[in-house]
């Protein structure tokens, strides 16, 4: 969202692990109204992949930020909760908690929260390959893909959208991962690339290597290549829900 991409020196990382607590808050963003609080998660000289930004924001009820455009990068936001609008190249979509926005290179765009709702997102950017633009911008209800699959043995539901479809960067899929009580996903290795993930709901931990972070929503985790990850629901009452983007090498 707030992308200055440049040419970073990038340079193999060990994972990097955080959460979302301390955010900065934002008076009428790039024109928009109203405030926003967002806080960088990840940007491009700490990875090892072609990410170049990872965000939390959330807009505050009624608030929005200005129509602009991203000429270094393609962009996805997953809505974690609450309701607004996009607008994109020209047109309005009404958009929700579980929902996937395709922002491809160069598109005119700007995002609001409904008067009466916070909306919470997830900000990932990557720049474009030499093709530049592959699609138009989209839609993806995501949460309703995942309520249409099937629950592993193990206890996990897992919804997938495939972004090279859409863009020309290094994205590798996105995927969104339900966890029952108990459940664990993994352990998962990725050779190529890097892992970035984000606690959406409940409480779970992360295992990379022979190291654990336990957290509640906002808990992140960037996994470098070939490093074994997993996930574990450790709560016994409540799902737990995993954004997982993939991001390749530069």
């Amino acid at each position: 969202m707030t992308s200055r991409a440049a040419a970073p020196c990038r340079r193999h990382s060990g994972p990097i692990v955080g959460d979302t607590d301390g955010l900065t808050t934002y008076y009428d963003l790039m024109g928009g109204t109203g405030e926003v609080r967002l806080k960088r998660l990840l940007s491009a000289p700490q990875m090892t992949s072609s990410l170049d930004i990872a965000e939390h924001v959330v807009f505050l009820e009624g608030a929005s930020c200005g129509l602009h455009r991203h000429t270094r990068t393609e962009e996805i936001y997953y809505l974690l909760g609450g309701a607004g609008t996009v607008e994109m190249d020209g047109e309005r979509l009404e958009v929700r908690g579980g929902d996937l926005i395709i922002t491809p290179h160069s598109s005119a765009h700007k995002i609001g929260a409904f008067a009466d709702t916070n909306v919470a997102m997830l900000v990932v950017e990557v720049p474009p390959g030499p093709e530049g633009r592959r699609a138009d911008p989209a839609r993806i209800a995501v949460r309703g893909l995942l309520a249409d699959q099937p629950v592993s043995p193990e206890g996990v539901r897992v919804a997938s959208v495939e972004l090279p479809k859409f863009f020309t960067g290094a994205w590798g899929p996105f995927r969104l991962a339900a966890l029952d009580p108990g459940a664990r996903l993994g352990p998962c290795t990725t050779d190529g690339a890097e892992q970035f993930l984000y606690l959406a709901g409940g409480h779970a931990r992360f295992e990379f290597g022979d190291r654990r972070q336990a957290g509640k929503a906002g808990l992140y985790a960037a996994i470098p290549p070939g490093v074994p990850w997993t996930i574990v629901n450790d709560s016994i009452h409540n799902r737990a829900e995993v954004a997982i983007t993939q991001v390749g090498l530069p």
